[in-house]
């Protein structure tokens, strides 16, 4: 990263915290993570970029779902093993937007962040942003619907940002699922008794025990 780069993250840095030192820690956390990410990007290679990024975002939805699910550690660590419910990026993204956490767009660049990754991770030789099909699925690219005139590195980045951004948002407003209160046999057995003798007053006990 070069200085001019550095003290400009540096400089919103500041600003943003300062904006936000009354909101709380926790805002103030979230827009430090969101900008370190955005700085981790500004150094890396675009392999490297492409990369970190998906493997930043899949940590940050494994954070979301867990966030969400009840607190049950044994049982939610294993929907996260590798053959578990979560356990891939492509998991994570299908369950996280099945069930409401990330909008239609998210999920789309998600999508496409999946195959910009493997593009760059199954090719061996040196590829970059502006190599197609990599270049292409830039610009497909929902969250940020800016002219094509912007480079595809830096509307993947930009994208990427905005994608963090409506993660770590969602999990700062979210309640936790809680367990279901334990099925009540007693009662549904009272209440079975209770139709059964309808039944026979109604119809006669012979299809009340048929049934």
């Amino acid at each position: 990263m070069d200085n001019n780069n550095l003290d400009l993250m540096s400089l919103v840095q500041n600003l943003g915290t300062k904006i936000l030192v009354n909101a709380g820690k926790e805002p103030v956390e979230m827009f430090r993570r969101i900008t370190d990410f955005r700085n981790t990007l500004i150094n890396e290679s675009d392999r490297g970029c492409a990369l970190m990024s998906a493997a930043y975002l899949d940590e940050c939805l494994g954070r979301l779902l867990r966030s969400y699910f009840i607190d049950d550690t044994k049982v939610i660590n294993k929907l996260f093993d590798y053959n578990g419910a979560c356990g891939t990026f492509s998991s994570k993204i299908e369950l996280a937007y099945g069930l409401g956490l990330i909008p239609k767009n998210v999920r789309l660049d998600l999508t496409l962040l999946r195959r910009i990754r493997n593009d760059f991770a199954h090719v061996s030789k040196v590829i970059c942003f502006d190599d197609d099909p990599i270049k292409s699925r830039c610009y497909e690219l929902k969250l940020y619907p800016h002219p094509k005139i912007i480079p595809s590195r830096s509307r993947f980045c930009r994208s990427m940002v905005i994608a963090v951004t409506q993660i770590e948002t969602t999990a700062a407003r979210l309640d936790r699922c809680i367990v279901k209160e334990e099925y009540d046999g007693e009662n549904s057995s009272q209440l079975a008794q209770t139709f059964a003798k309808k039944l026979d007053d109604e119809f006669g006990t012979s299809i009340a025990e048929r049934l």
